[in-house]
């Protein structure tokens, strides 16, 4: 008898240091402000939980690559121009964070009850559609357990949308046994419904929203200073007009709107190397499509009012490199097809393809790209 007491009073023990623990992170992390939205380490994308506490009524979720965790930000930047109480952004994503890794944050983060009157946009990158889609080590490298957990446990995704990312996740994992082991395990959990297998992953997921909460505050800054700004209106003409004057002030010694640091950085000394490099490049064929039809679908069950973002290339640019613009129009007309089939909002940059400054080098959004797409994104959110 002694025992089992001792044994209930050590369970009793370990629950309150973790409600301790749970309500300390809870305090530490949800803010009155907008330093976590548009945080950009990478820790943060690993912390699911953080990421839903931070998302607030008037919070728009953008999903996007590289042009979201750059190391320049710009004047332009979302975290500029919309770094308000009443209008701001959600920012998830980094190098490497394509359709998959999305579509396992979207069903991780909402049910169909949860951020009903959020909108939610991904901004997609053509780079991610060549023929292998995304690599095996790219997965491997932002995947989340507790990302992973929390989309399988959704109850508003269907098994099949499941099985399919499980599925492409384990294969995209075979190089990693360790990884592989795992998905395999939370997929007998939540898929073959293997009661000791869901036991223990339920139990193991609230540890991980402990780490990842922990590793991510190592990391993290609060200003600590509260926002009370209100948005009142976005004047794109007069936005426009200063985006021209910084890309005219940082990109002056090439032709093609490239930042000069880019430029002397990885161009300067390789230009005759990247002459017609990419004349017989096109991005038509790739496993990204159904990827990215998956993250439509899941936004569809979910009941997401979700907008695709078409960023075009630098076209000013691929003058150079050779990439053919009738493979870039097919790329065009295929993700419009994508979009008009499923019924979603698509916002389509591809016109702008020769504006110059409306990307920063040859694949990021630069000064007059983060302008439009601002415009349009808060257009979205008003409809």
């Amino acid at each position: 008898m002694d025992k089992v007491k001792a044994f209930i009073f050590s369970i009793i023990i370990l629950i309150g240091i973790y409600l301790g623990i749970d309500t300390y992170l809870n305090k530490k992390l949800t803010v009155d402000n907008n330093s976590i939205r548009y945080d950009r380490n990478n820790e943060k994308f690993f912390s699911i939980e953080t990421i839903k506490k931070n998302i607030g009524k008037n919070t728009i979720v953008l999903f996007g690559s590289s042009e979201l965790g750059e190391y320049m930000v710009e004047e332009q930047h979302p975290s500029k121009l919309l770094d308000y109480s009443d209008l701001n952004i959600m920012s998830i994503g980094a190098g490497n964070h394509q359709s998959l890794i999305h579509t396992i944050n979207l069903g991780a983060i909402t049910n169909k009850n949860e951020f009903k009157s959020n909108k939610f946009v991904l901004i997609l990158s053509s780079q991610w559609f060549d023929k292998d889609g995304l690599e095996k080590e790219a997965f491997v490298a932002r995947y989340s357990e507790e990302t992973m957990i929390n989309f399988l446990k959704n109850k508003d995704i269907s098994d099949e949308n499941k099985e399919y990312v499980i599925n492409r996740s384990i294969d995209l994992a075979q190089d990693n046994p360790i990884f592989q082991k795992d998905l395999k395990f939370f997929k007998k959990a939540y898929l073959k419904n293997k009661l000791l297998y869901r036991i223990y992953s339920e139990f193991y997921l609230k540890l991980l929203i402990l780490k990842d909460e922990f590793k991510f505050l190592k990391v993290y800054k609060n200003t600590n200073d509260k926002n009370d700004k209100k948005f009142k209106s976005f004047d794109i003409e007069l936005e426009l007009e200063k985006a021209e004057k910084t890309g005219e002030r940082l990109a002056t010694n090439n032709i093609y709107g490239i930042y000069d640091e880019y430029y002397d950085k990885y161009i300067r000394e390789n230009m005759e190397a990247y002459l017609d490099s990419e004349a017989d490049k096109d991005y038509l064929e790739s496993p990204e499509y159904e990827d990215l039809k998956m993250f439509i679908k899941i936004a569809k069950e979910l009941n997401i009012d979700v907008a695709i973002v078409n960023i075009p290339l630098n076209g000013l640019w691929i003058g150079h490199t050779g990439f053919r613009r009738e493979n870039i129009d097919k790329y065009n007309q295929k993700i419009k097809e994508i979009c008009d089939v499923e019924g979603v909002k698509y916002i389509d940059f591809s016109e702008n393809i020769d504006e110059k400054y409306f990307l920063k080098d040859i694949m990021h959004l630069g000064w007059k790209g983060w302008v439009r797409l601002i415009d349009e994104v808060i257009k979205f959110n008003n409809k």
